[in-house]
């Protein structure tokens, strides 16, 4: 098996496709805590220890109105929640782009040095009867080898959210909302 063949199986790709799966999760669930803490803080009433009632923050308009060429005045009492935006965002697509590029680049430099010396001197004496002989052997054997593995990964991660259509339970909610708006003449 190659080096880059290698290097492709021993990526994280669990981490690499679930983390960015798994943050983009993360951040819807806290779009809709945002989406409840704004309903609380901007919807209803809070006690003296901070925390919300179950009676609605109501907002109360006065206006002038002819009633039969005679002007009176008026209130209106919408809740608050009827006429503010609620934050509803989710996350609609998540893409994750991976390239990768390995070069799987092998160098090898052999070189094969070999000497081979040897000497060799005889001499020999017949009036005596001597002889002599020497000789020397000498080798050198020299071997390299290098190698280079080069790698480069690159990860892109594009998250697209948009606003949500409201959950059907607070379209209705808001429409129970719209029934209790009140127009009174002022007193």
């Amino acid at each position: 098996m190659s080096n880059s063949v290698a290097a492709l199986q021993s990526l994280p790709f669990r981490e690499m496709i679930g983390g960015p799966l798994q943050a983009a999760v993360e951040a819807q669930r806290m779009a809709a805590e945002s989406t409840i803490e704004f309903i609380e803080k901007v919807g209803f009433v809070h006690a003296d220890d901070g925390t919300p009632t179950s009676d609605l923050r109501n907002v109360t308009f006065t206006y002038a109105k002819d009633n039969e060429g005679v002007s009176e005045n008026f209130s209106l009492t919408v809740p608050l929640l009827a006429i503010m935006p609620i934050p509803f965002i989710r996350i609609d697509e998540v893409n994750i782009e991976f390239s990768a590029k390995l070069n799987d680049v092998v160098r090898s430099e052999q070189s094969a040095q070999s000497n081979f010396g040897g000497s060799v001197s005889a001499s020999a004496r017949w009036g005596w009867g001597k002889a002599s002989i020497r000789a020397s052997y000498s080798t050198a054997r020299k071997s390299s080898s290098s190698s280079s593995f080069e790698s480069e990964y690159q990860m892109n991660v594009k998250v697209r959210a948009g606003a949500a259509p409201m959950p059907e339970g607070m379209a209705k909610i808001l429409d129970i909302l719209e029934s209790v708006i009140t127009e009174q003449p002022a007193a």
